[in-house]
């Protein structure tokens, strides 16, 4: 699956972007914008890296996009 561009409503009301641990730990940010990583091949290195505590945001707030 490819990653899915967020628009600002779906940043601020779902993935609660600024929102210190409840935000989503699946947001990434490039030069396009914020995109979901839920269901790309970059899923298993975040929740890994949730499960070792390396990240502030540790929501899992949505099934994916």
């Amino acid at each position: 699956m490819k990653k899915v561009k967020l628009d600002e409503k779906t940043i601020k009301e779902i993935c609660l972007i600024g929102q210190g641990e409840i935000t989503c730990a699946y947001i990434s940010v490039g030069p396009d914008g914020f995109t979901c990583l839920k269901g790309t091949n970059q899923e298993g290195q975040i929740k890994r890296r949730l499960l070792t505590g390396e990240l502030r945001a540790q929501g899992d707030n949505c099934d994916g996009l």
